[in-house]
């Protein structure tokens, strides 16, 4: 307000009562939230116990936004039971070399499905998205293209 890029009068409109929310690593309630997320991204879809207890053990500097990020590349493998493994290539590991060789596998893995489905949508990004339940951008970035802009 003071530097004028917030207006004094909106500011305390919206100010009526202030709303604090813990970071996630703070929450008890990871494993349901990540339940709730996973059948967001991809219905159907469940997490290993194992697997829900690596969530949990996990620091989520990114919050909310990091789990489902996760969550959604872990449900590009097309697991319909997600297991540890698979979280655990996904979030750093306590040890660099079993991370980067599990980054690999879930790389390659990821790869191949999404190959499957641009072939089986006949190269169509927006079809081959929907058919593994993520967005079209998750697609652009695994096969290393900008997507387009709204704007042109």
């Amino acid at each position: 307000m003071a530097a004028g890029r917030f207006r004094a009068d909106l500011y305390y409109r919206l100010a009526i009562a202030e709303i604090t929310l813990p970071a996630l690593r703070e929450r008890s309630d990871i494993r349901p939230l990540a339940a709730h997320l996973l059948e967001q991204v991809a219905p159907g879809t469940r997490l290993e116990p194992a697997a829900a207890s690596r969530l949990a053990r996990h620091d989520f500097p990114g919050n909310v936004r990091e789990l489902r990020n996760v969550l959604a590349r872990a449900a590009l493998t097309g697991e319909k039971v997600i297991g540890e493994e698979t979280i655990a290539a996904l979030l750093p590991a306590e040890t660099a070399a079993p991370a980067a060789a599990g980054q690999s596998v879930l790389r390659d893995v990821q790869a191949r499905r999404i190959e499957a489905a641009l072939r089986a949508a006949g190269g169509n990004i927006s079809r081959a998205a929907r058919a593994l339940g993520v967005s079209r951008n998750t697609i652009y970035r695994a096969i290393g293209r900008t997507p387009p802009t709204a704007a042109g």
